[in-house]
């Protein structure tokens, strides 16, 4: 199949002797011309609400694991996420008390590991996702591609961990942990789900009888884990010629200015902790210091998380793309600030309407430029070494085609919604722009009607199409014009891979 799809209709391991498949497995692999989208979700309770790779905290562990391996849509992410979120933080009837019942609450969470019951939380992940579904192989009556996705989780110890439903190579280096027990020691989803938001004070942590591991929140250290989105997308495609992302989108959890009140403080002394001795055997870590001291610590921690979110991400930003840099538009950050404080376990009706109401409230420009580079990301050309051609004038032309990397039902989909962007009263079609990148004119490939009903009638894309550079060499650009003849070049989206060096970029293996 093309666009990077491959298609099994029996297992390769016994094709000398298993009938084929009553329905095709259909798995992906990045097609080698294209770049990385990569988009890294935030921890942060009720608030946390078209990539290669998902990676996700906490929260956004839990959004993670139902836009990936669930295979849900965002609308029923979305509703499973708060319908999870009222069953696991159903509060304490000791809590509701004034001053008196909280205190008793607070002692609660320290002597029970968690304030709420694991009996209720965990029935609301196996009611969430597929109880059976493994994060990794098992079987599935599935026969689509599934996106690559990883959570963040952490050990008792301050050890980071990361769980995917995907296998690669170790890195030379890294600064956490990437766990893969063997095939009957698997996680389920579900508990995979429970690992990553396994949130002290909150929650119990998660014993893992497989791995005979425990788990706690991942966003104790990690809440937002664009390093980790960043180290892991180099690890599975460490060839990747196009070493600029195509999209790396970092979604926040939301903010209340009042939470840098006690960022600084909050910091120091989670550093004291992290820089003492590791708490003793969990047999006996309730019952001694270290857990009360660790406890007050992740309290601390939760407290400045999500402006601490922000910081980080900053951070990352400035180390990758500084404000010079051309490619920094290719890095977004997401996030909206609360009218008043959202604490993390309040999953009332109205709590949910105050964060309802502040997306709204955001900026749509912001949505849209994402959403237009991530349409054009969707896109990519192909073609090989053997397609350059030096012509008699001393440029150079390669053949190639414009192909789309979606599934063909997002291929149709995609095609409704370019058709719907074309005004009848207006003759514009969507199209390509190719050019040098220190040329200001360039060819133009239009996304013609008959090209827009053969994406919504057989979900597939391919435009054949030369292009002429005047080296070998030549830095290369192709963008998408989506909106009108007003859109400026300049402001428009690249297509997956570029700008690039076609010869440079691609050594044709």
């Amino acid at each position: 199949m093309a666009s990077g799809f491959v298609e099994l209709e029996q297992c390769p391991l016994l094709a000398h002797r298993s009938e084929d498949w009553s329905k095709p497995w259909i798995g992906w692999v990045k097609p080698d011309q294209a770049g990385l989208r990569i988009l890294a979700l935030d921890g942060g309770g009720i608030k946390g609400v078209f990539f290669d790779l998902i990676v996700g905290t906490s929260a956004g562990g839990i959004i993670a694991c139902g836009l990936g391996p669930g295979e849900l849509s965002v609308e029923e992410c979305a509703t499973k996420f708060e319908a999870l979120s009222t069953k696991a933080f159903s509060g304490s009837a000791v809590g509701k008390i004034p001053l008196i019942g909280k205190l008793v609450d607070e002692m609660l969470s320290v002597f029970n590991h968690g304030r709420y019951k694991t009996k209720p939380l965990e029935d609301a992940y196996k009611e969430a996702f597929p109880e059976s579904q493994k994060l990794f192989g098992g079987t599935s009556g599935s026969a689509t591609a599934s996106v690559k996705v990883a959570v963040t989780t952490s050990t008792r110890h301050g050890r980071v961990i990361v769980l995917g439903n995907y296998n690669r190579k170790p890195p030379a280096q890294a600064f956490y942990d990437f766990q893969r027990p063997p095939p009957d020691r698997e996680m389920f989803l579900w508990e995979a789900a429970r690992a990553t938001s396994a949130a002290p004070t909150y929650f119990a942590p998660f014993a893992h009888s497989g791995t005979s591991q425990v788990y706690l929140d991942g966003g104790l250290w990690h809440n937002n884990p664009i390093r980790i989105a960043d180290a892991e997308s180099r690890a599975i495609w460490p060839e990747t010629k196009p070493r600029k992302a195509d999209m790396m989108l970092s979604v926040g959890a939301g903010y209340h200015e009042t939470e840098s009140t006690l960022t600084e403080g909050a910091q120091k002394y989670q550093e004291q902790i992290k820089a003492e001795t590791a708490v003793q055997d969990a047999a006996t870590w309730r019952d001694n210091d270290d857990y009360v001291r660790f406890l007050v610590s992740v309290v601390l921690s939760q407290i400045k998380s999500s402006l601490s979110c922000e910081r980080i991400w900053h951070e990352w930003l400035e180390a990758r793309a500084p404000h010079q840099d051309q490619n920094r538009q290719r890095y977004r950050r997401l996030t909206v600030e609360f009218p008043r404080l959202v604490e993390m376990d309040d999953a009332s009706k109205e709590t949910m309407d105050v964060c309802h109401e502040a997306v709204k409230g955001m900026e749509s420009a912001q949505f849209v430029d994402v959403a237009d580079r991530l349409i054009a990301s969707s896109f990519f050309f192909r073609f090989g070494t053997e397609d350059i051609v030096k012509l008699s004038d001393g440029r150079y032309e390669v053949s190639g085609s414009i192909l789309c990397r979606l599934r063909l039902k997002s291929i149709a989909l995609l095609g409704e919604h370019l058709d719907s962007s074309c005004k009848p009263s207006s003759s514009f079609r969507p199209y390509f722009i190719f050019r040098e990148t220190h040329e200001d004119k360039g060819s133009r490939i239009t996304i013609d009607g008959a090209t827009i009903d053969a994406m919504k009638a057989d979900g597939r894309f391919e435009l054949p199409y030369e292009v002429r550079i005047s080296t070998v060499l030549a830095e290369t650009e192709m963008l998408l014009i989506l909106r009108d003849e007003r859109q400026r070049p300049a402001d428009a989206p690249h297509i997956s891979g570029f700008p690039r060096k076609l010869q440079e970029d691609y050594d044709g293996e």
